[in-house]
């Protein structure tokens, strides 16, 4: 057999552990793993590489809209960043919607926003506060292969805030079911930077958390988003079917940040925290499941505008960044919250391992010293630019093609992925 391409010399991750092997792959999947070598239409050889499952980052928000504007990136600025980063699938959220009639209408126009994305992608359906019948939507997000939702604990100034008691029936369906974990009543109105973290405070996300632990059933799954204090983290337990996330800017930005003259495009909720904060995060890494970026930019005349902290847009940019800052902080051990454990949770069959007939979706990585740069967002500038990080992506591939090498990303059509839990439990 001629093969469409083999990765030949590199140290490849499989099954937690490191072997000098090749890959050869065929119609975009792994078609063989040996150390033979056989014929190929394209050779890469990773001789001092270490080379990777295709990154998956389950928590984005691309052309979000917040009403007076639109986040930075789009899906195809969006997606070059995450190329860059070896991120070759990305996850985002359908609009939220307050009852089943508006699932369609959200559902066909992502769709039409992410037709330019250059890797693959899915979405969560996003509530807000909705009332409708949970059981009649699930067929509908079960045909639109679409295997998580959404809610929040706060945010009912805006009607977001999802109902208690909806939760607890969302959490009786074998669906992942996300949240936005922080307690309303704590959250408080602010102007001033040098309020903002106190807000939205440490104890205001622990006690939303606690709290939908003990609504959690035995059918139920349960996913922490953007876990931003290691106190959250240090007092937590691990239980079956809950999972939890954190993102970079919780590893490596403290709230200091929000006290210099350009403070204010640091914002985002929840709040980046204090230093011990994030030595405890630190400490407490093994407990998380899997690592986002919560990618939600915007541009700098945007974020530093003279208005109250609470009409400022929240968010920061971190496609592009993520694997190479956590890497730098736990080297191996960090691969799997980037890879397996994101496709098992959410059911995305064919990704996150490197095994014959999964997608050959691959990042090849050198390691030395380098800084972060990503001349594809259109983001205006970078929190993490004074940052060495010891790995470069040096190439990654989605579904046996290049889609970006030595800094440079090429075309590529991104694919929808319908997901289902069977196999995936």
């Amino acid at each position: 057999m001629m093969y469409d391409m083999r990765i030949i010399h590199g140290q490849c991750y499989i099954d937690h552990e490191f072997i000098e092997t090749n890959i050869y792959i065929k119609s975009g999947k792994i078609s063989k793993i040996t150390k033979d070598l056989l014929d190929a239409d394209k050779t890469i050889d990773a001789d001092g590489l270490k080379v990777l499952p295709g990154f998956i980052d389950p928590h984005v928000h691309l052309h979000l809209n917040i009403g007076k504007t639109f986040s930075a990136d789009d899906f195809k600025s969006g997606s070059q960043s995450a190329a860059l980063g070896g991120v070759t699938t990305l996850l985002d959220f359908l609009d939220p919607i307050y009852d089943n009639s508006e699932f369609e209408t959200v559902f066909k126009r992502r769709l039409q926003e992410a037709e330019n994305a250059i890797v693959d992608y899915g979405f969560h359906c996003t509530f807000a506060n909705y009332k409708d019948d949970y059981a009649s939507l699930l067929p509908m997000l079960k045909e639109a292969g679409i295997t998580s939702v959404k809610v929040f604990t706060t945010y009912s100034d805006s009607d977001r805030k999802c109902s208690y008691e909806k939760i607890k029936e969302i959490l009786s369906e074998d669906l992942v079911m996300m949240a936005h974990s922080e307690n309303d009543d704590r959250i408080k109105a602010c102007e001033s930077m040098s309020d903002y973290e106190a807000s939205r405070s440490e104890e205001a996300e622990y006690e939303a958390v606690d709290k939908l632990l003990k609504l959690k059933s035995d059918k139920g799954r349960l996913y922490i988003v953007h876990i931003s204090s290691g106190h959250t983290l240090d007092r937590l337990d691990r239980y079956k079917d809950v999972y939890y996330e954190s993102c970079p800017q919780y590893f490596y930005l403290s709230k200091d940040l929000f006290l210099k003259e350009d403070g204010k495009k640091y914002l985002l909720a929840p709040p980046i925290r204090s230093h011990d904060s994030i030595n405890l995060m630190k400490d407490n890494s093994d407990k998380l499941d899997t690592i986002g970026t919560d990618h939600c930019p915007f541009m700098l005349d945007e974020k530093l505008v003279d208005e109250p902290v609470d009409k400022i847009p929240k968010g920061l940019g971190s496609l592009g960044y993520a694997f190479q800052l956590l890497y730098t902080l736990y080297g191996d051990k960090i691969i799997p919250k980037f890879t397996e454990n994101t496709a098992e949770i959410f059911g995305l069959s064919g990704k996150g391992y490197i095994k014959k007939d999964f997608d050959a979706d691959l990042v090849l990585l050198e390691e030395g010293d380098y800084q972060l740069i990503n001349p594809y967002t259109k983001c205006d500038f970078n929190v993490y630019e004074d940052i060495k990080v010891n790995c470069q992506i040096k190439t990654t591939i989605s579904r046996g093609r290049v889609i970006m090498e030595n800094g440079q990303v090429f075309d590529h059509k991104g694919k929808y992925l319908r997901r289902a839990y069977e196999g995936n439990r």
